[in-house]
């Protein structure tokens, strides 16, 4: 199984939260394989940069560093268009970044590993997810 993880995910992943690192060990003991998409790369190196955390980005690079990165395509921004259109006519709103990082996970095929309870409402639009959150 090949999944995304989002921002909150790996932020929860590095700050030692149980729950996502318990859903990380699952993950890696199924054998499945983590890409890291730009959108998120970008989310995560802002706040690196903005909050001048060099250990918690230092951890991030390693983590990074493990997973292949999923382009984000034109076939990308078109799933990430078309959930957002499809949410909105729902009444669920989804912004644009993670619209973009929804789509990328649709696009490559990969299950969508969040803790963002609002992006987790994606599997609405049948992209499939893992939370780990209640």
């Amino acid at each position: 199984m090949d999944v995304l993880p989002d921002t909150s995910f790996l932020v929860d992943l590095l700050r030692g939260r149980t729950a996502a690192v318990d859903l990380w060990k699952e993950l890696a003991g199924d054998g499945a394989v983590a890409h890291l998409s730009p959108v998120v790369l970008y989310e995560l190196r802002f706040g690196f940069i903005w909050k001048g955390d060099r250990l918690e980005e230092a951890q991030f690079e390693a983590v990074a560093a493990t997973m292949p990165t999923a382009e984000l395509s034109e076939h990308a921004a078109s799933h990430a268009a078309d959930l957002q259109a499809t949410m909105t006519r729902k009444g669920i709103p989804l912004g644009q970044i993670d619209a973009l990082i929804a789509g990328t996970a649709a696009a490559h095929r990969f299950v969508l590993v969040t803790g963002d309870q609002g992006l987790a409402r994606v599997q609405q639009a049948g992209i499939p997810v893992r939370s780990y959150t209640g």
